[in-house]
This record gives structure tokens, sequence and C-alpha cells, in this order.
């Protein structure tokens, strides 16, 4: 008999140094996702492999996809689950801050997106856990984070075309955001936490939650829920998980798009990639001829442009697509 899939999110803020009782705050984290029974977890902010590791022997989860890092840090993303994993991809988004912003952590981060291919008793159903981007002060990254919205709804069309999935993800934005909506519109996928304007996972440490279990468009309840709240004497996290129960019937939703709103997306995309282009342009216009300073600047430019320029490209090429469709 199929059975209903209970589902998490959470971003266990592991960062070594920076936030407070990890090996403590792992060993509560472990036990809360035993005791709530959770049938797959994803991770983010899970640093280090230990912790990874640690979290799916406490909590019972047995098969664990974890991101290979490639650089000192890797992504932070695990999935873990009850059931078999029988296929792991995982892919670095190519858009980052400069360098020079090294303090925020951003530039070092390598945030992507990872998938596990899970055998769940109802079938297969390919679950991504994704980190993108997060906005400062001075700093809103709202283009950066649309670029990485593109590259995972890229990663979702070459790895799971016609078949189950889930997105399990700290966007770093939430309902009432461009990136949130964008997101939806891009991928077709709706939020186990919204019915209509009625939020069911609100996060009383933040004005919105940045939490997120996506679901292919469809007739389903919605059953999200706050998930690890941070009562004393644990904070789990510096913001809220969320957990929803999918139907067995959800495993037979797939991906579709509505064609003008994913078209609506890419145009907005596109748009705000180039405008930060020709905003690059102007402030190395004006910089370029300070000594030293002006040529480091033109470099790290010159590097960046290229990457913003071949995935604008990539965007308007799926853009000219959709039109035609």
């Amino acid at each position: 008999m199929k059975t209903a899939l209970l589902l998490l999110s959470l971003n266990v803020a592991g960062i070594p140094l920076v936030h407070r009782d990890l090996p403590r705050r792992m060993e509560a984290i472990g036990r809360e996702l035993k005791a709530g029974r959770y049938d797959i977890v994803g991770l983010q902010e899970a640093w280090r492999d230990k912790d990874a590791a640690a979290l799916g022997a406490a909590s019972g989860l047995a098969h664990i996809a974890r991101y290979e890092r490639d650089i000192l840090m890797g992504t932070g993303l695990a999935i873990l689950s009850r059931f078999p994993i029988l296929q792991k991809s995982q892919r670095p988004f190519t858009s980052r801050p400069s360098a020079l912003r090294f303090y925020q952590g951003e530039s070092v981060a390598n945030k992507g997106v990872l998938m596990a291919r899970v055998q769940t008793p109802g079938g297969e159903l390919d679950v991504y856990d994704a980190h993108l981007i997060a906005g400062y002060p001075d700093f809103r990254y709202r283009t950066l984070r649309l670029t990485q919205v593109f590259e995972l709804a890229e990663a979702m069309d070459e790895w799971s075309p016609g078949r189950a999935v889930v997105l399990l993800t700290d966007l770093n934005a939430g309902p009432g955001d461009s990136e949130y909506e964008i997101l939806k519109d891009l991928l077709g996928l709706d939020d186990a936490c919204r019915v209509k304007d009625t939020e069911l996972c609100p996060d009383p440490g933040r004005t919105k939650r940045i939490d997120h279990v996506l679901l292919p468009l469809g007739k389903l309840k919605r059953t999200g829920k706050p998930a690890l709240v941070n009562d004393p004497p644990y904070r789990y996290s510096d913001h809220q998980g969320v957990a929803a129960l999918l139907e067995p019937k959800a495993l037979a939703l797939r991906r579709k798009p509505h064609a003008r709103h994913r078209a609506e997306a890419l145009e907005d995309i596109e748009a705000a990639i180039t405008s930060m282009l020709e905003s690059m342009a102007k402030r190395r216009r004006e910089r370029a001829w300070l000594p030293a300073y002006g040529f480091v600047f033109a470099l790290r430019y010159d590097h960046q442009a290229a990457y913003l320029t071949a995935l604008r490209d990539r965007v308007h090429s799926q853009l000219l697509r959709a039109h035609k469709a």
C-alpha cells in the first residue's frame, strides 16, 4: 500500500566558528529528526562532512547523498533518506559575488544544487536540494539569485524530464519576492506552505519565510507546517525549517510550467542580467583610470561579465523557444 512521505527542508546553520555550539546543536537536530519520523530531509549549510554523517546516523535515515566538495567548503548540501538512493547529481552555480567581499562568505561558499533519485514505496522521486545566495543590507544580490534560479531550472530540465520531483530549498527569498515568484513560474512549481494568501509555515524570527517545499502544480492538499521550531533549550538554526506530507498521488504529478508565465520569468531574468552588465560596464569606465586598482577591477569584471554574458545567451535561447511553443 502506498503511503504519504514526510519531507523536511532545514538550514542547520553549520558554519564552524560562526555558528555557536555546533556539536550540541547537531546532536539535538539528530534527535528531532528521529523523533519526527521524517522520510526525506534536505539539509543546507551542513558544511562539515562529519555533521552530515552524524545527522544521518542519529536520524535513522541511512541513505545519504552529499554534495562532494570541489573547493574548500563545498556547498553544505545533503539529502537524507529512509529509502534507497539510486542516483546522485550535483552542480555548482557559476555566478558569485566579488572575492573582495570574502567577509560575507558567499564568494567561497560555492552554492549549488544537489539531486538524489530516491526509490520510495510509491515509485521513484527526484529530490532536489538547493541553497541560493543570501542578501545583505548593502548588497541585495537579486540578479545573482535570479541567475541561480535559472541554473537550477536548467539542472531540473536536464536531469528530470518527465519525472516526479520535489524541491527542498533555502531560497533566501520568500512569498512576494520576485525571485520566489519567478522560480515558481519558471519551474512550474507550487508551495506546500501556501494556500492562496494564507501562510501555513510562519517563521516568527523573520518577516518572511525563506525555506520551502515546492512541488509540481496540481490539485494537492497543502500540508506544510513549521518544523524544528527554535524553542529553548535549543536553537536549531537561525531560521525555521519547514515540513510537508507528500500525498501518494503527488508522485504522478509532472512539471508543466504555464507557457506565458515561463516566458515572462525568462524575460525578467534576461532583463536583470542585462541591467547588471550595463552597470558593471559603467563602473568599469568610471574606475579604469585608478592606478593598480583599475587594472584589478577590470580583470575581475571581465571574468564575471563573461559568465553573465554566457548565461544571458542561454536564457535568451530558452526564451526564443518559449515564444515559439
